[in-house]
């Protein structure tokens, strides 16, 4: 066990020359040392940073020897207490869980300090990040809000990530430094949460959708052609025609598309098939409909989505834009 001049910590020291601008010779403290954080940090360490990580179950039965040889493994020390990370850290990046999120920045704030930046990637809500924000704030550290947008597991530290906050440009300047993808979205805290969370309708919605569909093809002996139907379409059009394909034909033929819905939600019913996805598409479909956005376009396709998404938010929430 090594023992430093700002706390203590596990493990073998290591010395790095970093970078030339004032943040990227920062020394990078994870809190949490689970799957995101120590791919993070091996890879961070890896490329030359000064990381260091800390993490509530580094000496608990049974994750402590898995977390301490994860560490060992990649040269990075691990500290005995969130305190002696603080001590040594000028940026605190917090990778523990959503739902975690709040509580580590309650824990940490007391031994915050001014010019210390904290970064919080966990998946929390838009409202979560600004309390945190509020938090440390209050402290004299900056915060930066940020969203992780794929796998670490699969991409390492290139995995896309947006950030948001006063210091997300300088903080994504020395990141990207060691071949990190991060890119800026706002200045605000919730933003690049918001982004995160707002996307996972689309990501997760996909997904269950395409659940749905494949499961229905199952009961019908028809899943690959099913299948080879799908990646067919999906590869018809370069991503963004195709989007602007569907949001602008929407416009038009929401009322129809609703009505076909209908039928589907009665083919998987009497197959005994639960259609909730099928359901949900027909409704928020007969919703749209409902708005006459038809009428707003005059029957006519419009030729942007931004044109369809503005007039529909516009029609739904009248007394907020």
């Amino acid at each position: 066990m090594a023992e430093d001049v700002n706390g203590r910590f596990v493990g073998r020291d290591r010395r790095v020359v970093c970078g030339a601008s004032s943040m990227q010779a920062s020394k990078i403290g994870f809190l949490g040392f689970g799957e995101v954080g120590s791919c993070f940090a091996c890879d961070l360490t890896r490329a030359g940073a000064a990381v260091r990580a800390y993490d509530a179950y580094w000496n608990t039965d049974p994750m402590g020897p898995r977390i301490r040889q994860r560490g060992a493994e990649a040269g990075v020390l691990l500290a005995e207490s969130p305190e002696a990370l603080l001590r040594w850290a000028d940026v605190l990046i917090s990778v523990t869980s959503p739902v975690a999120a709040l509580e580590t920045a309650r824990m940490v704030e007391g031994d915050l300090h001014e010019g210390q930046v904290y970064a919080d990637f966990n998946s929390a809500t838009p409202r979560v990040k600004q309390e945190i924000a509020s938090r440390v704030s209050a402290r004299g550290c900056a915060f930066v809000d940020g969203g992780i947008l794929g796998s670490p597991r699969m991409e390492g530290h290139r995995v896309p990530i947006v950030v948001s906050g006063s210091q997300a440009a300088a903080l994504a300047s020395m990141l990207n430094g060691y071949g990190m993808q991060i890119t800026v979205i706002g200045s605000e805290p919730g933003q690049a949460s918001a982004l995160k969370v707002i996307r996972s309708i689309f990501t997760k919605g996909l997904e269950s959708v395409l659940l749905e569909c494949l499961v229905a093809a199952q009961a019908f002996g028809i899943r690959e052609p099913i299948l080879t139907s799908v990646i067919a379409f999906l590869e018809s059009h370069p991503p963004a025609r195709l989007l602007n394909m569907l949001m602008t034909t929407h416009a038009v033929h929401a009322h129809r598309r609703a009505g076909e819905m209908a039928g589907v939600l009665d083919l998987l019913t009497e197959a005994g098939i639960d259609p909730i996805m099928t359901e949900a598409t027909r409704r928020k479909l007969q919703w749209s409909a409902d708005l006459r956005v038809r009428e707003f376009f005059q029957n006519e396709t419009p030729e942007q989505l931004g044109d369809v998404i503005e007039v529909i938010a516009k029609l739904s929430r009248p007394e907020r834009t």
